[in-house]
């Protein structure tokens, strides 16, 4: 669209510079555009075959010559079929010297189609003004639903409040300040006008809103101000219970609650005092108090900041090795500045200058420290839509859109094209996946809570239809409840725990297929004299992932120094 813009602005420039009318403004870049073949005729209407001579008595009226300066190529002047400033049929240059002189230079104005390329020409060719007139069926920007209906649309039911109130969806329809909030955040005028659109008022429109302060039952759980699933489950949630179904993490383990987590399945065959697979919390005291605290012991491995958990935990002196608060900081006894800072010292935290990576300092979390994230742009590898970025507007970071359109939006396939119905566009702009990769079954579902189209569900019929998404998870009434994992099903699940060190029958064996600097499979023992000091410590890294806490143990276990990432 942008391009025919400038086809058509290039015309009008040669035209005036044809009719000899230098120093004119160029037309307005908001106005109509047509197909390059209307702007390709024009252009050649308006150049003709070079510059002519000015003769009036000529029979044609052209060339600056209008009702007032030459009648008998014009005619005498009249009155015009419709105002200059409103589109409508082609007017007759005769009738007011302002027509004469824009047809002149674009003759589609008198021979075609009175347009709103043509009303802009009124200022720009003309020197005339036709600042926001109410039915030229441009929506101008002094102009909105409720000022002017003819050209702006009706209001209706969606503009109930206003911008700087949460409340229902509005139509983008309803402000020029609502149209660009919604072109940024769709959810605003498919959903509802949240708080988070209230704050992006000030972002895309430049108006300040008064915000409230975050309260509960605003619809935004704010963390920041106390706002958690206990405090407030009105913006948050209900908070996870046992028996729910879902193991939270932060509030449940297989030893407080089996019945969402599974059973810690740990044996006792091992002290507290040595590494080896995970134990049970039923062996002794020492062993259930380390594991409530730290249910990897009882869940993956009983590793040796397992062993350290004996002294710190249980107050239990007698595993051999350093011990918490003797003085000396004991990688071997899994000491470190999270484990034991009266012997590692305390761990970075932020404002010390150092930007810990350790610490979880990013330049997210700790910009004192790291400094500033970068501004997103195109071109960064990030595909960010908060800024507007898509598969349209900068395929650089987000891909090309390459969609079709050869299957509707109630069935998965292949991506589609955002032009193929204003549904899929919107779907698009919320959801890039659906256009670069493929529409599937989210975006299926996203055409009834982005466009409020309700597609044809047939989870019941007794059919175990792909092409529709329904599988194990998403129907299990037609395609059965799908298998529980296991170690020996051919598949390494390491949702469940499979690794090489846990199911080589899934998985194979662990090998030597990295260095001890760099994360990946868990190392055998016998890789490296560092590896086998590091799984003695950290059993984990010899037996579910070499991770960068292991490759972080080659300097404290081993004492060595690994080279910096590029």
């Amino acid at each position: 669209m942008k391009l025919a813009s400038n086809w058509r602005l290039l015309m009008v420039a040669i035209g005036l510079a044809t009719a000899g009318c230098s120093g004119a403004e160029p037309a307005d870049s908001t106005i109509d555009e047509r197909t390059s073949r209307e702007v390709s005729e024009r252009l050649k209407n308006s150049i003709g075959n070079g510059p002519q001579s000015l003769v009036c008595g000529d029979g044609k009226c052209k060339n600056g010559e209008d009702c007032s300066t030459c009648s008998a190529d014009c005619g005498t002047c009249g009155t015009c079929a419709h105002d200059l400033c409103i589109a409508g049929p082609a007017l007759d240059a005769a009738c007011d010297p302002m027509a004469a002189a824009i047809c002149a230079v674009d003759p589609f104005c008198c021979e075609q189609y009175w347009d709103g390329l043509c009303v802009s020409e009124v200022a720009s060719v003309a020197g005339g003004s036709c600042a926001g007139v109410c039915g030229d069926g441009k929506c101008d920007g002094n102009e909105d639903c409720k000022s002017c209906a003819a050209d702006c649309g009706t209001c209706g039911k969606t503009c109930n409040h206003d911008e700087c109130v949460a409340g229902d969806k509005l139509s983008a329809a309803c402000s020029k300040c609502a149209e660009a909030v919604c072109a940024a955040d769709a959810f605003c005028c498919t959903v509802a006008w949240d708080g988070l659109c209230v704050k992006e008022v000030d972002t895309y429109c430049k108006k300040g809103c008064e915000v409230e302060p975050p309260k509960c039952g605003d619809n935004i759980c704010d963390t920041i101000s106390g706002e958690s699933c206990s405090t407030c489950a009105a913006d948050c949630g209900a908070c996870p219970t046992c028996g729910d179904g879902v193991c939270d993490p932060m509030t449940e383990n297989c030893q407080s609650c089996a019945a969402d987590c599974g059973s810690c399945g740990g044996t006792c065959d091992h002290d507290t005092c040595t590494t080896g697979g995970p134990l049970d919390p039923s062996c002794d005291k020492c062993t259930a108090a380390i594991c409530a605290v730290d249910p990897f012991c009882c869940t993956s491995a009983w590793d040796g900041i397992c062993v350290n958990q004996v002294q710190t935990v249980c107050g239990d002196s007698s595993c051999s090795g350093g011990k918490c608060g003797d003085a000396v900081c004991d990688a071997n006894a899994g000491e470190s500045c999270w484990s034991c800072p009266g012997d590692c010292g305390a761990c970075g935290v932020c404002g010390d200058g150092k930007c810990d990576s350790m610490a979880g300092e990013d330049c997210w979390s700790c910009t004192a420290d790291c400094g500033s994230c970068p501004a997103p742009t195109c071109g960064d590898g990030i595909c960010d839509a908060a800024t507007g970025e898509d598969c349209g507007t900068c395929a650089l970071d987000c891909g090309a859109c390459g969609g079709t359109c050869d299957h509707d939006q109630c069935t998965t396939g292949g991506p589609l094209a955002a032009s193929c119905n204003k549904c899929v566009d919107l779907v698009c702009q919320t959801d890039m996946f659906c256009c670069t990769s493929a529409w599937d079954a989210v975006c299926v579902s996203e055409v009834g809570s982005l466009c409020g189209e309700t597609c044809t569900v047939t989870c019941g019929d007794s059919v175990c239809d792909g092409s529709i998404g329904e599988n194990c998870s998403s129907c299990a009434a037609d395609c059965g409840a799908c298998p529980a994992p296991a170690c020996g099903d051919g598949v390494c699940d390491a949702a469940v725990g499979e690794t090489c060190g846990t199911c080589g029958i899934d998985c194979g064996a662990c090998g030597c297929d990295h260095g001890v600097c760099e994360t990946g499979n868990p190392l055998d023992a016998s890789c490296d004299p560092c590896a086998d000091k590091i799984c003695q410590m950290d059993a984990f890294c010899c037996s579910g992932f070499w991770d960068g806490i292991c490759v972080s143990e080659v300097d404290t276990i081993c004492g060595q120094t690994c080279p910096a990432s590029p």
